[in-house]
């Protein structure tokens, strides 16, 4: 009977469960919180291994700091794996708490796999008006995982360790938002402002703030993980690639392994993405790149600045997925929003593009007659403009008289069987504006 009771409890509250099998490292700290209380203007360091500065569970319901020195000044993670999932060697580790807030001060941390603030277990962490440092390799300055949640407002975040991200969602990480005037600054290899893998569906958001990552890339996004950059907020990369050339870009959205339907996305509301004129990667890096993942893009009111012409690349490679089935899909949906660049895809992929309320687009569309398909839906407030060859599947205008495509002296064919040709759109619209004039003549 006792038992029982004991397995009912557990399934009415199954957090214990989760608690349990998620976080199997015995932590260490130098200052273990335990109880509510209040730290307020004093200098806290560590200096071992695998031992954080402030370590609290989820007995704690709230914690504030303020105007504190929170200092990891040395001893490596032994593990990096417990480091990037369990927040093992963080300055700061929030398992479970109800409410943690830190206030003014600063937080630094100088050894390897220590990450400046780490959220994990439901933990719910608010860092304001602070300076977060990271200088060891693969030490991020905020991190989720298992359902962490983390709001940064006002604060000046620098990593600059490789594979140190700024903010990264891993293992199941919920949700983290750098908001109201945050600055963000990576300047290690391999180390992007937004880094969001595990095939749970955890989210990143910068709103009304800058980042810059000087040697990577703005996001690289798998899973059904979201990534997004609002309100006027301002973000740069290098677009330097991992390892191979092929994956230079702004942004990457893949998955690792399987192929998901729906899965990762990005979006930009009145806000800009930039590829630095600076970088070696300037006049090569696509602003997008997918490869083996259903993905969303959603634009609206974005300024995209980037040197090399192309706007997206939606293809396989030989890293990621089976041969055959790696290639990449993407829904594209734009809202009075302006694109220039190419549109390129290889034989494996797949596009949807959606125009509305006065959007654009100015480029070249599969210019190489290679993708399974690419669909096209547009209203009649906006417009295309091929600059070269383009082919499409299908493409549904709600303007009657097409007279918001523009071809130039391009060839635009629009078919399934890739033989349909959309010049007798173009030869149309000019017979029909010929007969409205002569009707104009007769009538006045």
């Amino acid at each position: 009977m006792k038992n029982l009771l004991l397995i009912c409890l557990l399934l009415f509250n199954p957090s214990h469960l989760r608690l349990t099998s998620k976080s199997p490292y015995d932590y260490s700290s130098y200052k273990y919180i335990s109880k509510d209380e209040n730290l307020s203007d004093k200098t806290l360091s560590s200096t071992n291994s695998d031992e954080s500065v402030l370590y609290s569970t989820n007995s704690v319901q709230y914690v504030i700091i303020q105007n504190s020195n929170i200092n990891k000044e040395s001893g490596d993670t032994s593990n990096l794996d417990n480091s990037e999932k369990y927040g093992v060697n963080s300055a700061v580790l929030i398992q479970g708490c109800f409410s943690f807030n830190i206030i003014g001060g600063q937080i630094t941390s100088n050894a390897k796999g220590a990450t400046g603030i780490f959220s994990t277990n439901e933990g719910n962490g608010i860092a304001k008006d602070m300076t977060i440092t990271t200088s060891g390799e693969s030490s991020c300055g905020l991190a989720s995982t298992y359902e962490g949640i983390l709001v940064a407002n006002n604060i000046k975040l620098n990593t600059n360790g490789i594979n140190s991200h700024a903010i990264s969602v891993n293992e199941q990480g919920f949700r983290i938002v750098c908001q109201e005037g945050s600055t963000i600054i990576t300047k290690g290899e391999r180390s992007h402002l937004a880094y969001l893998i595990g095939e749970q569906s955890g989210s990143i958001e910068i709103k009304n703030s800058v980042g810059t990552s000087e040697k990577a890339k703005i996001a690289v996004i798998s899973g059904t993980n979201s990534f997004a950059v609002n309100e006027k907020s301002v973000v740069k990369c290098s677009a330097a690639p991992n390892e191979k050339e092929s994956e230079q870009c702004g942004i990457m959205l893949y998955q690792l392994k399987n192929k998901y339907s729906n899965a990762c996305s990005f979006q930009c509301n009145d806000a800009t993405i930039e590829i630095l004129d600076t970088s070696n990667y300037y006049s090569s890096a696509p602003m997008f790149f997918v490869t083996n993942t259903e993905s969303t893009i959603t634009l609206e009111k974005c300024q995209i600045k980037y040197g090399s012409n192309k706007f997206i690349e939606i293809k396989a490679t030989d890293k990621w997925g089976n041969k055959g089935t790696n290639g990449g899909g993407v829904v594209l949906t734009l809202t009075n929003q302006n694109i220039e660049g190419d549109f390129n895809l290889d034989v494996d992929s797949t596009l949807i593009i959606r125009l509305t309320k006065n959007s654009s687009i100015k480029g070249k569309i599969n210019p190489t007659n290679t993708a399974k398909f690419v669909n096209i839906f547009m209203d009649e407030s906006s417009s295309i403009t091929i600059t070269g060859d383009s082919y499409c599947t299908s493409l549904d205008n709600e303007k009657a008289d097409g007279s918001n495509l523009i071809n130039g002296t391009y060839k635009w064919t629009i078919g399934s069987d890739k033989k349909g040709s959309a010049e007798g759109i173009f030869k149309r619209n000019l017979w029909m504006i010929a007969l409205s004039l002569v009707l104009n003549i007769l009538i006045f």
